[in-house]
This record gives structure tokens, C-alpha cells and sequence, in this order.
């Protein structure tokens, strides 16, 4: 019979501890063990200041070692494939300390940005871009960190890229390490990001086939995605409430000239998928405003090429006002559950030809008809579109008729139910 003990103990070298000593008794030989392991880190983290996919931003990096950094120590991070750092020189270049007081734009100056608890008063980030890592060292030359297990490091590192998706990346590995590059205290999980918003495209635009008021026209998309857009993506686009969708599902139809990517698209506007998302929206004011499209016969997309689609027989706006912003989203599921791309919120429909109203739909008569006398004039018009509450009629009349008293105005609305407050509007003729 034997017993088997195991105990941690604290290693002490120059008065700096290195790592954890394990001891016991191997069970097989009965020889005594010594297993030296890397002690932890309190609270690592890598907080992007964006949390947008493929955002170029900026990272903090902070922790708290278990063990004292010896003099010419150093700190080692090994960040994801889900993270890239483009350009590693300039990243480097422009890696600077964490302010600690109030920061503010203006205040904000190069010797203001600190390398708190470092004994060198600044250090110098080394990006090794072929095994991902980066380096923080030349923060202890002049001497050795502060105590083990309450003394915080933190740094910024600039020019980032985001992961691509709204999924959580791989952990960073981070390390503390002596002279000699031996491991001290080590984090290998946990330490992840994840981002909130999805990735915006690289460019998008939208063509209309017709910019005249009220009729129905293509709406054509041409869109660069900052990632590969997959078979499986779906596309969701979602129209401002001034624009009208047909009635019949049957009527709408959508097509793609990108046919080296996509063979066919599918469209429909009525699942309850959609209903879902659009009774959810902040920015839309009703269902029944969004279109799900479908990629039939897809290969992948290759991120940055561009790509286009049109949606036919879509009604423009009955105002050359600009609309709201529509939005295209491109889903990674059929339940529309997480958006991997959007667009900035820059698409808007601006119409600039207004409906004409001819002379079937209109017609103006005299009371008398004799040169020079007063007069009654009548304008029988039939608009095409709905008159907005607090919107109002502009009639421009030849110099030739002349204002010569108070000028009156009778509006008869009585076929469309209209209140008996047009019989007597406010008018302004200063301008005639």
C-alpha cells in the first residue's frame, strides 16, 4: 500500500516567481515528480472599441498577472484566425498605452497616453504576422513588474479587423514570460470577442429603373460584400412605408445579371418569417414592406466582388421628398435569426419627375367670360395620389389675371368625405 500527496508551492528565483511547483510520487516507478505549470491571469480581456463585423478598429488589451514580470520580462498574445491585422507595421507603429484620466479629443497628445505599471514608463509592441502574434516588450528594462496578482497592464492596439460574423472567435492566448521567453502565467480560453452588429458592404447602390412619382418600376441593387456571401445566405430587403409592393405575390418578380455567381433568384413577400422580423423593426412602419430573396443555383460570391439583383414592379414614392433608408441584410438562415452584412443606411429612393396631371384629369372654367371683368374660376382636377395630411394644393396663375381684392378660395372634397374645414383653407397669394 502507498500514498500519493500532491501540494502547490510558489517558486521563488531572485524574488520572482516563475511558475507553480507540483510534487507527488509516480505511481508506477515510485520516483518523486516535479511538474512545473504556468500560473493564471486575472481578467484578461481584448475589447474591440467596434462591434460591428470587419470593422476596422481598435483593441484594448488588459490583464493582471498571478506572478510578477521579472526585469526584461515581457507580455505574449496570440490572437485568432478569427482576428486579422493587415498592415502589422502600422498597427506597431501607433500601439500605444491606455489613457487613465478623462480623455477627451482635443486633450488627447502623444505623451498623454500611458503605460500605466510599466516600470520603463513605455514599451513597444512587436507584431509577428506569420504565427499571429504580438509582442509587448521593453516595459520592464529599467526593473521588474509591480506584485503578482494586483498589478493591471492594459495597451491599445490600432488598425484591427473585426471577425467576419456575429459568432464568438477562438480565445486569445496570452502569456507572461521571463528574459529566457519562459512561460510565467498563461490564459489559453475564454478570452474571446464577439460582435453585435453585422458587417457592412464594402459598396452598395440602388439604380431605379423610373424616378417619376407613383408608378411601378425595377429597383436595381448592385452590392460588394466584405466577406464571401454563401449558397445558403439569404437576402433580405426591406422597403421605407412610401413604397408600395404589389397586392399579388404572383406580381413580383426579381432577377440577377451576376449569372457567373448565381443561376436564379427566388422572391416572395409573404412568409411568417417575415411578418416576425418586420412586427420587430424599429425602422419600418409596417409588415408587408420587405422582400426575401432566395440564391437559386449559387456558387459562393468572393468577398469584394460585386454583385447585383433587381426587384421588378415596385411602387415609387407619390413625393420626390426622400424616402427613409431601405435596408439589404444578408442572413446566414432561413430564420432571418442573425444578419451576417448590411448596408450603411444610406439607401434612400429619391424620385424627381412628380406625376402629370393632364388634361383628362383636369379642366378650369370662367364665371364670365368677358376681358377684364371679375371673375370666378373653377379647377376641377383628379390627383393620382393621396393628399397628406397637412399638405396642400399650388396653383401658379398668369400675370395676365390680376388680384384685385381679397382673394377667396372654395374646396369642394365632398365625393371623398372630406372635412367641411376645406370649404374655407388658408391660402397665401404673395407669390401668385
Amino acid at each position: 500500500m502507498f500514498q500519493i500527496t500532491t501540494y502547490i508551492n510558489e517558486i521563488a528565483l531572485d524574488g520572482t516567481a516563475s511558475a507553480v511547483e507540483r510534487h507527488g510520487v509516480d505511481a508506477g516507478t515510485g520516483k518523486g515528480l516535479v511538474q512545473l505549470v504556468p500560473g493564471a491571469i486575472r481578467a484578461p480581456s481584448a475589447a474591440p472599441s467596434s462591434s460591428q463585423a470587419m470593422a476596422l478598429t481598435e483593441y484594448t488589451f488588459s490583464l493582471t498577472p498571478e506572478h510578477r514580470i521579472p526585469q526584461y520580462g515581457l507580455i505574449m498574445v496570440q490572437y485568432p484566425l478569427q482576428v486579422e491585422i493587415e498592415d502589422s507595421s502600422l498597427s506597431q507603429t501607433l500601439c500605444r498605452g491606455e489613457f487613465s484620466g478623462k480623455e477627451t479629443e482635443k486633450a488627447l497628445t502623444a505623451d498623454r497616453k500611458e503605460w500605466k505599471n510599466f516600470p520603463a514608463g513605455a514599451a513597444v509592441c512587436t507584431i509577428f504576422s506569420a504565427n499571429r502574434t504580438l509582442i509587448v516588450n521593453k516595459g520592464f528594462q529599467t526593473g521588474q513588474g509591480g506584485p503578482g496578482g494586483t498589478t493591471k497592464y492594459s495597451w491599445i492596439l490600432p488598425y484591427v479587423s473585426n471577425p467576419s460574423n456575429l459568432a464568438a472567435s477562438e480565445s486569445f492566448i496570452v502569456t507572461t514570460r521571463d528574459q529566457f521567453f519562459s512561460v510565467i502565467d498563461e490564459v489559453k480560453t475564454g478570452v474571446t470577442v464577439k460582435m453585435t452588429d453585422a458587417a457592412e458592404f464594402r459598396s452598395a447602390s440602388l439604380t431605379l429603373g423610373s424616378h417619376t412619382n407613383g408608378v411601378r418600376t425595377s429597383y436595381h441593387f448592385s452590392l460588394a460584400a466584405a466577406a464571401p456571401i454563401k449558397a445558403s445566405d439569404y437576402i433580405l430587403v426591406t422597403f421605407p412605408d412610401t413604397c408600395q409592393l404589389p397586392d399579388d405575390e404572383a406580381a413580383l418578380a426579381c432577377s440577377s445579371k451576376t449569372t457567373a455567381y448565381i443561376d436564379k433568384l427566388t422572391c416572395t413577400k409573404r412568409t411568417r418569417v417575415i411578418e416576425d422580423k418586420l412586427a420587430n423593426s424599429k425602422t419600418v412602419a409596417r409588415t408587408g414592406k420587405a422582400v426575401l430573396l432566395t440564391l437559386a443555383g449559387i456558387r459562393e460570391i468572393p468577398a469584394l466582388e460585386t454583385f447585383s439583383f433587381e426587384i421588378k414592379m415596385v411602387m415609387n414614392p407619390n413625393s420626390t421628398r426622400p424616402t427613409l433608408p431601405l435596408r439589404v441584410q444578408v442572413f446566414d438562415n432561413q430564420a432571418l435569426s442573425k444578419a451576417t452584412h448590411a448596408d450603411s443606411g444610406g439607401l434612400v429612393v429619391i424620385t424627381s419627375t412628380p406625376w402629370s396631371v393632364g388634361s383628362d384629369n383636369a379642366s378650369i372654367t370662367s364665371s364670365v367670360q368677358g376681358a377684364g371683368l371679375a371673375t370666378v374660376y373653377a379647377l376641377t382636377m383628379s390627383l393620382k395620389h393621396d393628399l397628406a395630411d397637412g399638405g396642400g394644393l399650388l396653383i401658379r396663375y398668369p400675370p395676365q389675371v390680376i388680384n384685385v381684392g381679397k382673394l377667396t378660395v372654395r374646396v369642394d372634397a365632398s365625393d371623398y368625405g372630406c372635412p367641411d374645414a376645406l370649404t374655407s383653407p388658408e391660402i397665401d397669394d404673395s407669390a401668385r
